[in-house]
């Protein structure tokens, strides 16, 4: 939370390996320094953006976006459709322990 300006957009970018921090800024993260990262290895340590105003995919349900990146992330060829939610579930439980950590931060 923070006013506009303040630097939670740049803020994620930065985590997610978008954008590199200012020379001599790091990210901890799990305890290791790191001084950038790109967003592959973003997405490796479970790092995922979802923007609000942008839906890659309109034709698939909110499930099935959020399971997409899992399927290339693994080289899947195929889709096993009985995945998805459980896939999903598992990325909404993840968001629900960031929100509980940063609400205690």
């Amino acid at each position: 939370m923070g006013e506009n300006g303040s630097g939670k957009s740049t803020l994620i970018k930065i985590i997610s390996g978008v954008l590199k921090p200012e020379p001599g800024g790091t990210i901890i993260f799990d305890g290791k320094k790191i001084t950038h990262q790109s967003s592959m290895e973003s997405v490796k340590r479970g790092i995922q953006v979802i923007y609000q105003d942008l839906s890659l995919f309109p034709n698939l349900t909110v499930a099935e976006n959020i399971a997409f990146n899992v399927h290339i992330e693994e080289n899947r060829f195929f889709v096993r459709w009985s995945e998805i939610v459980d896939i999903a579930r598992k990325a909404m439980e993840k968001s629900k322990q960031w929100i509980s950590i940063l609400r205690n931060w």
